[in-house]
């Protein structure tokens, strides 16, 4: 069965439920099957791929899958189920953990860790960058010294990243995360230093 994808069944917060009655047979074509398939954009299964599925693999078991629009796939988050017979599943996850049931037995309590990933690491590092050379640059120009031109770069990353955090609150495909704010500031930090050096060489 296919429903419209529309906003109305789009994940709405960091945390939610899936839960289904299934009554599965095993692949005679060796292929997974997917039970619940909602990706980000219509008719297309492009990265990051589901914002949320279920599928049933060809090796027997409930493969739950999760994601946001900023490229952090989740999963799969694996139980194996009851085959030939009516069972109830469901997935949970509350912002830390994913859990599994099994007609109401509890399968499966993994905890994501999806915000310490190595690749939104580097880049929140890189991404402040240029903004703190520009503040401090900015302020140098004005007489500043230099020390108060890289703290000043720092303290306007750290306001700036946390308005970014705050306001994706409100977004269901965004995370907002402490680890974003301390990377950007740091990295805002860099670049005022950066700027303040290259300032100070030049004259």
């Amino acid at each position: 069965m296919k429903v419209r994808n529309s906003p109305s069944i789009d994940i709405a917060g960091t945390s939610f439920s899936i839960l289904m009655w299934v009554n599965l047979t095993n692949s005679t074509d060796g292929m997974d099957q997917a039970i619940v398939a909602k990706p980000w954009r219509s008719h297309s299964m492009q990265y990051p791929f589901y914002q949320y599925g279920v599928e049933f693999a060809a090796n027997g078991t409930l493969n739950f899958y999760f994601g946001n629009s900023s490229g952090r796939p989740r999963g799969p988050f694996r139980m194996r189920p009851h085959i030939g017979i009516w069972t109830h599943v469901a997935f949970t996850y509350d912002g830390r953990l994913v859990r599994g049931y099994i007609d109401g037995r509890e399968q499966i309590a993994v905890a994501t860790g999806e915000r310490w990933h190595p690749r939104d690491i580097l880049i929140n590092l890189l991404l402040f960058v240029p903004f703190g050379f520009g503040v401090a640059g900015m302020v140098r120009e004005r007489g500043a010294p230099h020390l108060q031109a890289i703290l000043f770069a720092l303290a306007s990353g750290c306001l700036l990243s946390l308005v970014v955090e705050t306001a994706q609150c409100w977004l269901p495909t965004r995370d907002p995360s402490l680890l974003d704010v301390s990377t950007n500031t740091i990295s805002a930090a860099i670049g005022g230093l950066w700027s303040a050096k290259r300032m100070r060489i030049e004259k």
